[in-house]
């Protein structure tokens, strides 16, 4: 009976043993990845430029045109209103477009005070972009890009009134398993945020600054270091688009691309068909990656976008 009861306080003590081996590792790990991120943080700040309000170069928000027709353009995930450059200054430059550029609270910032905006603030910044646009324009049109295609999805479905049509450029609709084995991107990352608790961020695996690919001289630099509420706004409004299953009757521009690893292209197409009652048009470009608008045969696009709202 006694040795019994060694070995079971003999077990005990032994399994108490890994869990602190683990909590150990595991406050080791956090501790190296947060110092390992401030100090390339801090390498990268002291060569990217910003603004007096700590704003990345070119991510600030912007207008271009003053037409009678307005386009709300929100970009994507981790990006800045810089993604829209070019095709917005092309549609203004008919005469016919009020192009509004908007930042997401939050994006392209060094500090995020009182932390990083939730999808709340995201749907109060473009609701008075919104108003703000309507009460001087008749019409207007919501235009996005990756998560910005989800947002403009919410933003349709939230005013189906005041939205008179969208333009989307690979909306994230799902998000690709093409960079995500065995599980889910949303488990993979609930793995990461309880991995690096401390830290409250993860360098991001894209490229620090986007350049167009028919064009080098064109580039921006976008964010490098994401906080975890920012991939949860992401997951998040993506949730919900899919369990509201809302329809729309409003036009609906849909433009993939067939080399997208980013997000799910064929979702974004049966997304259309399904709940896309109004007049719709989809365009597959077989040789375009994720970043439609710094692709070549973005001047075709902005004048088949055009055409599209116009008609």
């Amino acid at each position: 009976m006694c040795s019994t009861a060694y070995g079971s306080k003999r077990v005990s003590d032994e399994n108490m043993e890994t869990f602190l081996t683990v909590i150990a590792c595991w406050l080791a790990a956090n501790g190296v990845q947060s110092l390992w991120l401030a100090w390339r943080q801090w390498r990268w700040e002291k060569i990217n430029p910003r603004d007096a309000e700590g704003v990345l170069e070119k991510s600030a928000a912007s207008t271009l045109g003053n037409g009678p027709i307005a386009l709300l353009m929100i970009h994507g995930f981790a990006d800045t209103p810089a993604v829209w450059l070019r095709i917005a200054t092309r549609l203004a430059a008919s005469g016919r477009f009020t192009c509004r550029l908007m930042r997401l609270p939050g994006t392209g910032q060094r500090t995020w005070p009182g932390g990083f905006p939730a999808l709340e603030a995201w749907r109060d910044a473009i609701d008075a972009e919104l108003a703000a646009l309507a009460a001087s324009h008749g019409t207007v049109w919501v235009v996005g890009h990756s998560m910005g295609g989800a947002l403009t999805i919410d933003t349709a479905v939230r005013y189906p009134h005041r939205v008179a049509g969208i333009a989307l450029l690979a909306p994230l609709v799902r998000v690709s398993r093409a960079h995500y084995p065995l599980l889910p991107p949303r488990i993979w990352f609930g793995i990461a945020q309880t991995a690096f608790a401390f830290s409250g961020k993860l360098e991001s695996c894209f490229a620090p600054s986007e350049r167009a690919a028919d064009n080098p001289d064109f580039s921006y630099h976008r964010d490098r270091f994401l906080p975890f509420r920012l991939y949860l706004n992401m997951f998040r409004i993506v949730k919900e688009n899919q369990q509201r299953k809302a329809v729309l009757t409003c036009p609906v521009y849909l433009a993939v691309s067939e080399r997208d690893t980013t997000v799910d292209s064929d979702a974004a197409c049966i997304w259309q068909q399904t709940f896309c009652t109004g007049p719709k048009a989809v365009r597959r470009l077989p040789e375009h990656t994720h970043v439609i608008p710094l692709e070549p045969g973005w001047q075709a696009l902005a004048d088949e976008i055009a055409a599209f709202i116009e008609a």
